[in-house]
């Protein structure tokens, strides 16, 4: 008799811890603020998360100097963990990183396809009202390299384009040293379509910034 009163307790107990863990659940469910910590840790995994890929990001440019194939991987990898946790800001980074790749390959039309796939993500960021200095240049970034690819196909028409995008950009960002860089690629453009007028006045305007600037830099 009192081994079945103990057992009976025991029951009793036990389903009364999994009342109270269900109205737990139930609270948090309802009510998130309050359980903040579940929250914070939330965007701990999510800061982790980003901080991994930014590091892959940063290791696969890195890389590409002496191991193209790893570099490769690592920036697959870090495609994944943007794409599995939900990280937008970062997808068109790693697309960029993957087409800076495929361009050091030579293997221009898998580099324009990871560039256009970047600015489609940058474009919806911006729609999303998403006001940031930071995104606009690195936008301004990746059209400036979709021209440089379009350059190297001889797709000219389609590299003016998107340098003339790109410059734009630099210039409400006010960016002088990006400015000339652009408009040093405008120059190269002009060249290659046999517009010499065009490119020796961009060319002597990038000249003009450069001699003026105290800056000790290299256009290129």
């Amino acid at each position: 008799m009192k081994m079945f009163f103990t057992k009976r307790k025991i029951s009793v107990y036990l389903i009364i811890l999994v009342s109270m863990v269900l109205v737990g659940i139930s609270i948090a469910l309802l009510f998130p603020d309050v359980f903040p910590s579940s929250r914070h840790s939330g965007k701990r995994i999510e800061n982790g998360n980003s901080l991994k890929a930014q590091q892959l990001i940063r290791l696969a440019d890195s890389l590409k100097d002496y191991d193209i194939n790893s570099a490769i991987k690592k920036a697959l990898e870090a495609e994944k963990i943007v794409t599995r946790h939900g990280l937008d800001s970062l997808v068109p980074k790693v697309y960029v990183t993957q087409g800076d790749l495929f361009s050091y390959k030579s293997e221009y039309p898998q580099a324009l396809q990871k560039f256009l796939a970047a600015e489609t993500d940058y474009e919806q960021l911006q729609s999303q009202n998403i006001e940031s200095s930071i995104l606009k240049r690195d936008y301004a970034v990746c059209l400036n390299k979709i021209s440089e690819v379009y350059f190297h196909l001889n797709r000219l028409d389609k590299a003016l384009d998107y340098i003339e995008a790109s410059l734009n950009i630099y210039k409400e960002l006010n960016d002088p040293l990006q400015i000339a860089k652009a408009t040093s690629n405008l120059g190269g453009i002009y060249f290659k379509n046999e517009m010499y007028e065009e490119a020796l006045a961009t060319y002597l305007e990038v000249l003009e910034y450069y001699n003026s600037s105290g800056d000790n830099i290299i256009i290129w």
